[in-house]
């Protein structure tokens, strides 16, 4: 069954980085689409992540953002993983960097 989006993703190119919760390290993350609701990441496969695992992503919006997110789809391909991350419980700041960002980059877009 496939989930209709309640929020629209915008194609980007940010670097990040994410770090599962409750794990010391951090690791690169490429950002192919970001949304108000969450966010498509392409990352190394040597990453292990499951669905349902709970992480942070560290983004330059170009402000430093700091999102909590969950896994909610992973697609595996020879050479890295896309995995889908829904944000969890942005704080109205939070979604104010990811609004500015989209409308910068995407002049012709508002987002309320």
């Amino acid at each position: 069954m496939r989930l209709e989006r309640s929020s629209p993703r915008f194609r980007v190119s940010l670097r990040g980085r994410l770090s599962l919760k409750n794990s010391p390290s951090n690791y690169p993350a490429f950002v192919k689409d970001i949304s108000l609701k969450g966010a498509k990441l392409s990352l190394d496969n040597s990453i292990k992540v499951f669905l349902k695992d709970k992480l942070y992503l560290y983004l330059s919006l170009p402000e430093e953002a700091l999102l909590s997110a969950e896994v909610v789809w992973i697609r595996q391909y020879s050479e890295r993983k896309d995995i889908g991350v829904a944000f969890n419980e942005l704080l109205p700041f939070q979604k104010e960097k990811i609004r500015l960002y989209i409308e910068k980059n995407f002049s012709h877009i508002q987002i309320s």
